[in-house]
């Protein structure tokens, strides 16, 4: 698996637990964290440094987009 199919991929999860599921941005974080095999802070520098944001904004602002 390339960087980028990763990177799509943990996109792709959260895109999905924030339409499916009425959980909290840590609980996301927390739940694709584990389900990479990463540690939570790892996965935070990884998104910040594609997404230009912190992890819990990140979701938050798909949550409200979503909820919108």
């Amino acid at each position: 698996m390339t960087a980028r199919e990763r990177y799509d991929g943990i996109i792709q999860k959260i895109e999905e637990m924030v339409s499916t599921q009425c959980l909290q941005a840590n609980e996301i974080a927390d739940t694709i964290a584990n389900d990479q095999n990463m540690s939570k802070r790892d996965l935070a520098t990884v998104l910040g440094f594609l997404t230009g944001e912190q992890l819990n904004n990140y979701i938050r602002s798909r949550k409200y987009q979503a909820a919108y």
